[in-house]
Parts: C-alpha cells; structure tokens; sequence
C-alpha cells in the first residue's frame, strides 16, 4: 500500500496544479466571449473552438486524474502491465490534443483581429482584445511547458525506449515525394456568372495543393484545416485509418497530416501500409502527436514518415514543414515527368524489353537469337513515282503507310527495327524470344498489304509492295552513341532482303527455313515458287502468299 501512495501521490497533486490553471485559462475565455465576437463569424468560428477545448481539458483532468488516494487506487485496479507510467504517459497525450487546438485557435483568432483591425484603420475594441489573446497565449504555452514536469515519474519510461502505442519495426522504405501539382492564383472578375465561378473553383481544386489531415480529434481536424486554408491550401480530413485509405483511393493528396495515438488501426500501423504500398510510398506524410517520446519520433521516421511534430506544434513550424514537403514533392514531380519523357521517347526508338535492362543499369546490349524471323518490305517503283511528287506529298505520304505499319507492329508484338527510304524492317522472336515468330510475321505481312490497299484508294496513288521474309539466327543490339540504333544483322537478314527483292507485288515471298518455323502451316496457303536465285546461295526453295 505504501507503494501505491507514493505514485498517486504525486498524481493527486498534479490534478490540484493543473485544475487551478485550467480555471485561471477558463477566466480569460470568459473575458474573450464577452467581447464583441459575435458580430462576425471569422471571430466567433475559433473563439466557439478555444472555449470547447478548454471544457474538453477541463473534463479530462477531473475524470481521469485521482482526487484522492480512493479514487487512485480504483484507477489503479484498470492499469495493465505499463501501470502508471504509461497512464501518465497517455494522459499528457490526451491533455495536448484540447491544449494544442486552444493554441493553434488562439493564434487564428489573435491574427484575424489584427487583419480586420488594419482593414477598418485601427478600432480599440478589437486592439484590446487582441492583447488579451496575446496574454492568454503566453499563458498556455507556459502551461503546455509546465506539464511534463507535473508527472516526473514518466522519465522512466526512457529507460525503457518504449512506446505509448505498439510499433513494430520494419524496413525503412523509399521516401521520395510523388507529384504534386503547382499552385497559382485564382482571380474570379466581378462580371463572371455562378457557372463560370463554379468552373473557377473547380480548377483551383484541381490546381491548389491537397493535404489529407488522418485524426481521430474533430477539433484537431477543424483546426489543422483552417490553418491550411489560411495557407491556400485544399485541407480534406479523415477520422480513422479506413476513412483515409478510402479517400486516397479516390483522390490523389500532395502531403498526409497523421495523428500517431488513434484508435483501432493506430497511425503508425497506417504509415507502414502507406510505406509498403507501391502506390503510396513516396506520398510525404507529417506525423503529428501529443506524445512528446524520442523513441516514437524515431520509429515513424526510420519507417518513412518526412518528420514529426509534437502537439501542441508551433504554427511556424508546421507551415514551414508542409512548404518544405510540398516543395520536395513539386520538384520530384518535375523530375518524374522529364523521367516518363525520356522513357517515353526512348520506348519510341528502341523495344521496350531493352529500354528496361538500359534502365537496370546494363551499358552493352548485345545478343544472339538462334529462332527468330525477319521481315522487309518495298513499295514498288516508288523512287520514280517520288520524283514526281511534291517534298510534302512524298513524306505525307511515307508518314501514313509506315504509320499504318507501325500500328499492325503493335498489334501483332512485332519489333520494327527500321525504315530505310521506302523500305520497312520489322523482325518478331526478339529482344524477347517465343515460339510463334513466324506466324505473327506473315500475319502481320498480310495485313500490310491488306492496309496497302486501303491506302492506295484513299491517297490515290499506285502503291504496291513486295514483301521477304526468312528464319534464323541473328544478333541483335544497339550501336551507336548519337541518335543510336536498335539493329540485326546475320545471314537470316541478308536472306529475308533477297527473298525481298525476288517477290511479286502484292504477296509475300517466305523461305523453306520460315515455313517449317510456322505452327499453323494448313492455316496459311502457300504456293510454291519452285525455287529462286538468290546472290551468294543459290537455288533455294521458296513460297508465295497473298491476303
């Protein structure tokens, strides 16, 4: 019993030194609503949230804090293993969440009248009462100083690195911020109709930078929103870790505002899933918290969190740590987008699968395909139709059947390689193998010579096309250090180019090598050349199909 007096003790004294501030604190909110504050909402708005939370602290202190040793000893009965130290602990943390919005509204309201006091060139009423909120300022902050030292029991607890809230430890992830979008000024002319003023706001939403404030406080909500309002700021708030993950999902936010103690799915369990989340690992998030602990601060930036604030925070502070995030974010996002551009223009000039190991950090691309297949194709007597056309014409021209034939690549997963005048290379079973690079090759043949067609009607112009196609081995990679190139080279190629200019208009001309490469070969009804010469082979066995 001896024991338990010493710790509740020192308890029952603190709710006697903590109850008389509170009613000093309760005085100067009376002399604050007997001023003229009713008159104007932006007044009234943070003076109803000051007198609130004062309650609110009021409330706490005598319903959870012990009168006398009876009553210590009851509450004692409910401790669990972390006994007092963590009662006191959790206490301080509930006393700062009221504290810190008293504080925070304090200062909204001791700004206000300073600007609506200016604007009107000075009115006394206002002046005074401003002073009065300077005073009842100075005085909360000294009590908010003073509460550790009520409960000296909980530097213990530091012995112990321990934690008010579970926090297991986990891999400390990536914490690059994710994009963010710029903020510029929203002018609305006197002139303009609701619709158009709608449509203003609308973009300003779109444009202004959104934070998502997690608490399970409603008065810490209201006050952090107004405190970004006050910013330019789009504040959103959520109660609990569900609403938020709900919210993000549909929304995309610049920074998170997270309250660490909250009930259920705590903060710090939200911040390890936001950090584990591809998706939102590189989302910046400020955690805030009542809980004053070196080792909770630690924990949530060792896992990803941009920083960690105390409640009650220093407005200061807090602008300057969501300036600082926002501005990180913007710039990351500046650096992503010229990111995506130069994949972008990359994925353009070289296969995907290769602009991906370039990315993996490989320096030499360089490789040997044993089952591939290579395609060319030629329009015929295009070089004397060229001479008679216009520069604009011919490359108008040029654009819309390779266009055309860019697109027919895509669909079949066909690689093209290059265009060389009006020919056009193309090659499947590379940078990636798979077994059916000869059947999407002639397919992707036919339908080129199908498009030709259409396109001859539509240009009105004589196209016809020949086109070659071989299987084999070949390398393939990339040369070149300016304006550089993803290219074959092999027999095989040199083979599909002769069989190329072998050909007939309108079919394409395939090797022995690439109608035995085929799966489907009764799907496709080849004709026998009965065999061609071609330079440096000889007689080779040929066939011939058309769409």
């Amino acid at each position: 019993m001896l024991g338990d007096t010493k710790e509740i003790e020192p308890l029952i004294q603190a709710k006697q030194k903590i109850s008389a501030i509170l009613r000093g604190l309760v005085i100067y909110v009376q002399q604050l609503e007997a001023g003229n504050l009713s008159s104007d909402p932006d007044l009234l708005e943070p003076l109803l949230a000051i007198s609130s939370s004062v309650r609110d602290m009021v409330t706490l202190v005598q319903d959870k804090l012990p009168s006398d040793l009876s009553t210590g000893q009851e509450i004692q009965k409910t401790l669990d293993d972390g006994g007092w130290h963590k009662f006191e602990r959790k206490f301080v943390h509930d006393l700062r969440n009221p504290l810190g919005v008293v504080l925070g509204y304090s200062e909204i309201l001791e700004e206000t009248l300073e600007e609506l006091s200016e604007e009107e060139g000075g009115i006394a009423w206002m002046d005074s009462l401003r002073e009065n909120v300077v005073i009842f300022s100075s005085q909360l902050q000294h009590f908010n100083k003073s509460i550790d030292g009520f409960f000296p029991q909980r530097a213990n607890l530091d012995v112990h690195r321990s934690t008010l809230i579970p926090m297991a430890d986990s891999p400390r992830p990536l914490r690059t911020p994710a994009p963010m979008r710029p903020v510029e000024s929203l002018l609305i002319p006197e002139n303009q109709t609701l619709s158009e003023i709608q449509r203003a706001i609308t973009e300003y939403q779109q444009e202004s930078s959104r934070v998502l404030v997690i608490d399970d406080s409603q008065s810490n909500r209201d006050l952090l929103c107004s405190m970004l309002r006050r910013e330019g700021l789009i504040g959103e708030e959520a109660a609990s870790a569900a609403e938020a993950l709900k919210k993000l999902e549909e929304k995309d936010y610049d920074l998170l505002l997270l309250d660490l103690v909250m009930p259920g799915v705590t903060g710090y369990d939200l911040l390890l899933q936001l950090k584990e989340s591809p998706r939102w690992q590189h989302l910046p998030i400020l955690m805030i918290s009542g809980d004053s602990e070196i080792e909770s601060a630690i924990r949530c930036i060792e896992v990803g969190a941009e920083d960690y604030l105390q409640k009650p925070f220093n407005r200061v502070l807090l602008k300057a740590r969501i300036s600082a995030c926002i501005e990180k974010k913007r710039l990351a996002d500046e650096m992503k987008a010229q990111n995506d551009r130069y994949k972008s223009l990359l994925t353009r000039i070289l296969p995907e699968a290769v602009v991906k190991r370039l990315d993996s950090g490989e320096q030499e691309i360089a490789d040997r395909f044993e089952s591939t297949s290579i395609l060319f194709s030629d329009l015929v007597g295009f070089t004397k139709l060229s001479a008679r056309l216009s520069p604009a014409v011919l490359i108008k021209t040029l654009d819309k059947v390779f266009s055309a034939f860019d697109a027919i690549a895509e669909e079949y997963g066909v690689e093209k390689i290059k265009t060389i005048g009006d020919a056009y290379m193309a090659a499947a079973g590379l940078p990636v193998a798979r077994e059916d690079h000869a059947d999407v090759l002639l397919q992707m043949g036919l339908a080129m010579i199908a498009k030709l067609a259409e396109l001859k009607e539509a240009l009105g112009l004589p196209l016809e096309m020949r086109i070659g196609i071989h299987s084999g081995p070949v390398a393939a990679g990339i040369i070149g250090e300016k304006r550089f190139l993803y290219d074959v080279w092999g027999d095989t190629v040199n083979i599909a180019s002769r069989l190329e200019a072998n050909g007939q208009p309108g079919h394409v001309h395939l090797s022995e090598e690439t109608k035995n490469a085929l799966i489907q070969k009764e799907a496709y009804p080849l004709i026998s050349t009965g065999g061609v010469h071609l330079k440096g082979k000889g007689l080779v066995e040929s066939y011939l199909i058309t769409p």
